[in-house]
Order: structure tokens, then C-alpha cells, then sequence
């Protein structure tokens, strides 16, 4: 019988699953091409050029590594937020149950922070399950 868990409390489990996931699913790479086509336009579709936000916020849950499109949509955003006497931030909240997963994703992240210098970047990270960044920081998603 199968049984409902919170996998956060059993990281090695939840990175052979993930990993097993990875190797047989065709969905990392649809899901950067569909990054590279859809995020463009639905930019397009809500921002004109007055509307433009100067700050952008992403939540990612079950990040893993990064390597799912994570800093891939970073890249789109920063093409899209405005160039201004301030520069535009683009704040990211890295929740995953993995610690290893994380900190090769923080090593890559402030790869891309020195890199990608016209735009202030603010990760965050959070080690657990999205029952646990909810409960830690009392936040509904908005």
C-alpha cells in the first residue's frame, strides 16, 4: 500500500526518485523549450513598455541542482526587465529537500550573479519540502 509522506524527511529517498525521474523522462528538455518560446511571450502579452517591472520574483520548488531550466529563466527576465539609473533585481527562492542538489545549484547561481552583473540577483535558499518553507515562513504563494 502506498502511502503519503513528506519526502523532505527522507532526502537520500527523494534524490534516488529524482534521479530515476531525470533519466527516463523527456521533461526537462520540453520544459526548457517551452521556457524559451512561452516565458518571452506571456512577458510580451502583460508588459508593454510602461509596465515593465523593475523587480522580479521566482519561486521554485523541487529545483534540485538547477539544471530543470532555474537559471534559464532567469536569463529570459533579465532580457526583459528594464534598463534603469537603478538596476533591476531579480530576487529567487530556491526550495528543495536535497542539500547536495542545493549547493550544487548555489555554486552555479553565483556563477551566474558574477556574470550577469547589470542586474542585481538575491537567492535564497531553503532546504526542505514545500510543507516545510510554508510552515517556516508562514507565506501563502502570491
Amino acid at each position: 500500500m502506498l502511502s503519503r509522506c513528506n519526502l523532505s524527511e527522507f532526502p537520500e529517498y527523494y534524490a534516488k526518485c529524482f534521479d530515476a525521474f531525470k533519466s527516463k523522462s523527456t521533461e526537462p528538455a520540453s520544459w526548457t523549450s517551452s521556457l524559451k518560446t512561452i516565458l518571452p511571450k506571456l512577458f510580451k502579452c502583460n508588459w508593454d513598455d510602461s509596465k515593465v517591472p523593475t523587480n522580479f520574483k521566482t519561486l521554485s520548488v523541487g529545483c534540485a541542482n538547477g539544471d530543470g531550466g532555474d537559471l534559464l529563466i532567469c536569463d529570459i527576465v533579465k532580457k526583459f526587465l528594464p534598463e534603469s539609473s537603478q538596476k533591476p533585481t531579480i530576487f529567487y527562492q530556491a526550495v528543495e529537500p536535497n542539500a547536495d542538489s542545493l549547493a550544487i545549484f548555489r555554486t552555479s547561481a553565483d556563477s551566474w550573479a558574477q556574470e550577469n552583473s547589470s542586474v542585481e540577483s538575491c537567492f535564497q535558499w531553503f532546504t526542505g519540502g514545500w510543507q516545510d518553507y510554508q510552515s517556516e515562513t508562514k507565506q501563502d504563494p502570491d
